[in-house]
């Protein structure tokens, strides 16, 4: 899409175009929200970012949410994709904290309005996912906010696509080059760190040869449209958030009706705020 507007043909083959920036009027509203900083973030201020290595806290942190979220089954997706044979573990290399405040401001302005939204209508179920692990330092410092569903969720790419989507978002229109759109044209996101290494892939060349790449993005998903449909309709699906106004995002269970994971889509990059890369090996289980 371009100026803000996306075209998606929903898989009955009827063509749709619609805004993902909101009204003029929402965007004046969230421009007059002050902007907080996360408290552990050395950037303070929108006139400065940082792209700064871990601590070993927090990269012992990441590998128990690698672990802990891992499964053994592969999808169509992953056959798809080539990826046969056993399953593999995954050993956390290093991991890197985003502070982009070019980023950071419309996701912390348009969560901020969701909150206010969501807590006056009351229409908001709140929805445990996978990430949340007791006692993670992760969640213990990121305070994520249950009023509107922002969740720690992963994302699959390579080393070498970090940079671009760290310093600027995630892009819509390349949405589903992977492996189709089976929710809408939106931006994916798991739960499952198998899941999200899936779409992982490695540079064939250079420092990052043999390791892999996940971020571990704040997500807010605010009113969920829940689906377990095996061949959901997806024109309905996008029409509940894009064109009703009645749901912020979609979840995908295909656990519960493949056996294999559930899917997170949203369909605005404001939504979304990528804050952490996991740059990892595969292993095999006896290693």
């Amino acid at each position: 899409g371009t100026g803000g507007r996306c075209r998606f043909t929903c898989p009955c083959g009827q063509v749709n175009e619609f805004s993902i920036m909101g009204s003029e009027r929402e965007q004046r509203a969230q421009r007059a929200i002050e902007v907080e900083y996360p408290p552990y973030w050395q950037t303070q201020s929108a006139d400065a970012s940082l792209f700064t290595y871990e601590t070993q806290t927090m990269r012992a942190a990441m590998q128990r949410l690698l672990d802990e979220t891992w499964k053994d089954q592969r999808t169509r997706d992953a056959r798809i994709l080539g990826r046969t044979g056993p399953m593999e573990k995954f050993q956390v290399v290093h991991v890197q904290r985003n502070e982009n405040p070019k980023l950071w401001v419309p996701y912390y302005r348009l969560r901020t309005r969701l909150a206010e939204e969501l807590r006056a209508s009351g229409n908001c179920t709140q929805r445990p996912v996978k990430t949340s692990l007791e006692g993670c330092p992760v969640h213990a410092r990121g305070k994520l906010l249950s009023d509107v569903n922002e969740f720690y969720l992963f994302h699959g790419t390579k080393p070498s696509a970090v940079k671009a989507i760290c310093e600027d978002d995630f892009a819509l229109n390349l949405s589903g080059v992977n492996a189709g759109t089976l929710y809408g044209p939106g931006l994916y996101f798991a739960e499952a760190s198998t899941k999200a290494d899936e779409y992982a892939d490695d540079d064939k060349q250079g420092i990052f040869s043999g390791l892999y790449a996940l971020i571990l993005c704040r997500v807010m998903c605010g009113n969920i449209k829940y689906t377990d449909a095996v061949s959901p309709n997806t024109q309905d699906l996008v029409d509940s958030i894009l064109t009703r106004h009645t749901h912020h995002s979609v979840l995908g269970d295909r656990e519960r009706c493949r056996g294999t994971y559930r899917e997170f889509i949203v369909f605005d990059q404001a939504q979304v705020y990528p804050e952490y890369v996991i740059i990892y090996q595969r292993v095999s289980h006896e290693e």
